[in-house]
């Protein structure tokens, strides 16, 4: 039973479980009433001071295993578009620098598809499997020089 696994969970990870469902309702609300680009708009920078390197990469780890629990639990879609920026947003509010990337690819069976991935420094956190097939188009957030074409 889901309900009893999650009782059974320390109260850290219970509340950032629920913050990643929260999170990832808010992305798919967003992506049904407003563009991409308007929606990455709203990444940002990790403001200072950035955890050191192990804390860093504990809580890739803990955003990382919410995201993936969070996400096949979901009544509705949350596959890499929702992960990746409630990954990008939960790591960000945590003090940790991520970057959200957007590429495409060009599958002889489907067509032209879009994927979206994050990174935190040369750490993967959501998406990163199978990145050789996609062309990367655009990072988030942006550069300072670069947020006034958007």
């Amino acid at each position: 039973m889901p309900i009893i696994r999650f009782v059974r969970l320390p109260l850290e990870r219970q509340r950032l479980l629920v913050a990643t469902t929260l999170m990832l309702a808010l992305v798919a609300l967003l992506r049904r009433f407003f563009p991409f680009r308007h929606i990455a708009a709203r990444t940002t920078h990790a403001p200072p001071p950035f955890p050191d390197r192990d804390s860093q990469e504990q809580l890739i780890a803990e955003i990382r295993w919410a995201i993936w629990a969070a996400a096949r639990r979901v009544p509705w879609r949350a596959l890499c578009f929702e992960q990746g920026f409630a990954a990008q947003w939960l790591l960000t509010r945590r003090h940790v620098p991520a970057t959200l990337h957007y590429g495409v690819a060009n599958r002889p069976d489907e067509g032209m598809i879009a994927h979206v991935w994050v990174r935190a420094g040369d750490i993967d956190v959501v998406g990163c499997k199978g990145l050789d097939e996609f062309t990367e188009l655009a990072r988030f957030p942006l550069a300072a020089a670069d947020r006034s074409t958007v």
